[in-house]
C-alpha cells in the first residue's frame, strides 16, 4: 500500500498523559574499552493499573575506561527515585529504580 498524502495526520512527537495515569522512563548505559572488555545494560518498565508505574535499570562495564549510568524519569503526583553506583579501577556498576503513583 502506498499512501502519498499524510497531511491530515496529527503529530505524535509530544507526550500527553491521560488524566490520572502514571508513567516512567528508564535508561541504562554501559561502556568499556581495552584489550579485554565487556559491558551490559538493561532496563524495564511496568504499568500495573494505570495509577502506578515502576521501572528498574542496571548497567555494568568491565575493562579500562569504564562508564555505567542509569537514569529515570516519572510523571505522576508522587515520584520516588533511588540510584546506586560503584566504580573501581577496572569496573563500573550502576542500578536504580523509580516508582510513580497517582494514589493521592
Amino acid at each position: 500500500m502506498d499512501i502519498r498524502d499524510l497531511s491530515y495526520l496529527d503529530s505524535v512527537t509530544k507526550d500527553e498523559l491521560i488524566l490520572g495515569s502514571a508513567r516512567v522512563t528508564m535508561t541504562s548505559k554501559a561502556s568499556a574499552s581495552g584489550s579485554k572488555y565487556a559491558s551490559a545494560s538493561s532496563s524495564s518498565t511496568v504499568t500495573s493499573d494505570g495509577l502506578t508505574a515502576k521501572g528498574t535499570g542496571f548497567a555494568r562495564a568491565v575493562g579500562t575506561h569504564t562508564t555505567a549510568k542509569v537514569t529515570a524519569q516519572g510523571n505522576a503526583s508522587l515520584v520516588i527515585k533511588r540510584f546506586k553506583s560503584k566504580f573501581s579501577k577496572n569496573s563500573a556498576t550502576a542500578s536504580g529504580f523509580v516508582i510513580a503513583t497517582n494514589w493521592f
